[in-house]
């Protein structure tokens, strides 16, 4: 039917694989055709736009085989209103294919389609198409690329009318940079035909003017200054540059003038002939004109220009120097001063054992201040020896031959031991305490006066007398008080020197009950069964300086203290033992005392 303006017509077929029909529309509308399938509409992918000329169009159904299709040309929404309006629909023709018929296989390249007519379960080829800036990654049966849509050329069959979609992947291109010693600022150093256009920046390099990115390592042809979008292809950017000149100039000071030296940097740099100013000697260029701390050392052109400045020092007068022989005394520094300038005194040398005396020049003493002679002159040390005293404090001693001088260049003095009657002498001391190592000697090569301390040590001779119990009787086996010592006077002395009389808690042990006596041969003991006592010896005129107390070992395994005044000693009974005590004044009493049993069985005395 012809001329069928905005109705839709439906035409009804049976096993469609593709319709073709011919149509026109005055105002060049875009249409669709749908079909419905087992009582489902569906409307399809593809948008026909019309033209005012009738031509043929054709709809592949992407079904493998169609039942009863209803076909309809959708109409656009809203539909036009005009009465020039018009739609064209003629000569609709529908296709069943079957075993040993053609097939159509669509390929769809970003919307570009071709097709290509294949039999029933045929091969087909890549057509291998190109996209610029793009790598194929492999067509598809659906627009969505997923995996299980791939088409393998080399294994998949066309048994259907077949689209395939192709799949491009974006290209990585490199960029590279030859800096030739320079610094590339923040270009890019990728890029893809989709990138926007890459404006480069310029490389540095110190002492160096940037000319530009070329292609090539002769930098030919123009420099590039950016990459276009839609370039394609690795790209490497070679850096041009061109070497800075600087110029180093002279400021002389006054001075005579030197010229400018402008060269290419790092280029080696000579320095200039030294300028000369009348009445100063020059010093150097240095880059500060007020301090001139920094002096400037020419190498190679640096890569800035630079100002320096002569430094000038005034030429001085004649100048002489005064030294100084101190003659085995502290150095001292020799003065330079200019000729006629007075010359101040040096601090005045020391050496040890002499005092100093002053300089003399030749023969003749030289008094400071004076001027400055023409020539160097050299002043000697005169020093005197000093004498050092020695002192001996001798607390009622008598020095030996012991001299009482001495000066640093005396031999070594040994010295003499002091006597004082009575008494040991124990050596010299430099302190009253006697603390620290007696002196023996004043070494050669010592200083300084000198105390010394004799030291004395009472001198006890020994024994005077020894006493050595035999044994003790009384009448009463209870009575321990008032009991006669009997002992042996063992160096037989007599008179003065006799045990007069004893005080104190003595008895013997074990006793003997049977002959009315209590004795023990040999042992004396100090206090009753269970606890000790005190006990006295008086002489006429004993004179005793010290006493050693003896004590016998016995079988009781308990230990007890023996005392003599202040002097306490732990003694233990199974082993027996000894006290030693010395008196600071000589006594005619000897008292001593124990906490336990004490079988005594001497006792020694001893006087100066």
């Amino acid at each position: 039917p012809a001329n069928l303006g905005y109705v839709k017509s439906n035409f009804y077929f049976d096993n469609v694989d593709y319709v073709e029909f011919l149509a026109s529309s005055t105002l060049g509308l875009n249409v669709t055709v749908s079909y419905t399938l087992n009582g489902t509409d569906f409307i399809g992918d593809q948008l026909y736009t019309l033209t005012g000329t009738p031509e043929v169009y054709k709809y592949v159904l992407p079904i493998t085989s169609s039942v009863s299709l209803k076909f309809t040309v959708a109409l656009p929404d809203p539909i036009p209103t005009t009465t020039a309006a018009r739609l064209y629909i003629d000569n609709v023709k529908a296709y069943s294919l079957y075993k040993g018929d053609v097939l159509d296989v669509y390929y769809s390249n970003d919307s570009v389609v071709t097709n290509q007519v294949v039999k029933l379960n045929q091969l087909i080829s890549d057509p291998n198409p190109t996209k610029l800036g793009y790598t194929s990654d492999g067509w598809y049966r659906n627009s969505s690329f997923t995996p299980e849509s791939e088409w393998v050329f080399e294994e998949d069959t066309v048994y259907e009318i077949t689209w395939l979609y192709i799949k491009w992947v974006l290209n990585d291109y490199t960029i590279s940079y030859t800096l030739n010693g320079g610094t590339n600022g923040s270009n890019p150093t990728s890029y893809t035909v989709e990138t926007d256009t890459i404006t480069l920046d310029p490389a540095t390099k110190t002492g160096y003017t940037f000319d530009g990115w070329y292609n090539n390592s002769e930098f030919t042809g123009d420099a590039v200054t950016s990459i276009p979008k839609g370039s394609t292809g690795n790209i490497t950017l070679y850096a041009k540059f061109t070497v800075n000149q600087y110029t180093i100039t002279f400021d002389s000071n006054e001075g005579s003038a030197v010229s400018a030296i402008t060269q290419d940097f790092g280029s080696s740099v000579t320095q200039p002939s030294d300028p000369t100013l009348a009445e100063y000697t020059f010093e150097g260029w240095f880059t500060d004109d007020t301090t001139f701390l920094n002096e400037y050392t020419f190498t190679t052109m640096p890569a800035q220009n630079n100002t320096l400045y002569a430094y000038w020092v005034a030429v001085p007068a004649n100048q002489s120097t005064v030294t100084f022989n101190s003659n085995g005394g502290s150095a001292v520094t020799a003065i330079t001063q200019d000729e006629g300038t007075s010359v101040s005194a040096p601090t005045d040398p020391t050496k040890a054992g002499y005092t100093f005396a002053g300089w003399k020049l030749g023969s003749e003493d030289k008094s400071f201040p004076f001027n400055m002679p023409a020539e160097d002159i050299t002043l000697d040390a005169q020093w005197t020896i000093v004498t050092y005293s020695i002192t001996y404090e001798l607390d009622s001693g008598t020095n030996g031959a012991n001299t009482d001088t001495y000066t640093v260049t005396t031999a070594t003095i040994t010295l003499i031991a002091a006597t004082k009657d009575g008494y040991t002498f124990g050596g010299w001391y430099d302190n009253s305490g006697f603390t620290g190592d007696a002196v023996t000697s004043i070494v050669l090569g010592s200083t300084g006066n000198v105390t010394l301390y004799a030291k004395w040590t009472i001198a006890i001779s020994g024994p005077f007398a020894t006493y050595t119990f035999t044994h003790i009787t009384t009448s009463s086996s209870t009575s321990y008080t008032d009991i006669t010592l009997k002992a042996s006077l063992d160096n037989g002395l007599t008179g003065t020197n006799k045990l007069v009389s004893t005080t104190g808690v003595l008895r013997t042990y074990p006793g003997n009950a049977s002959s009315g006596t209590y004795q023990q041969s040999t042992l004396l003991k100090m206090g009753n069964s269970t606890s000790g006592g005190v006990f006295t010896m008086n002489f006429a005129d004993a004179n005793v300086t010290k006493v050693i107390i003896f004590i016998e070992p016995w079988t009781t395994v308990s230990n007890f203290n023996l005392t003599i005044n202040t002097l306490s000693k732990a003694i233990p009974q199974s082993a027996g033992g000894s006290l030693t005590y010395e008196f600071g004044t000589p006594t005619n009493t000897l008292a001593f005392s124990t906490n336990g049993r004490a079988f005594i069985f001497r006792i020694e005395l001893y006087s100066e």
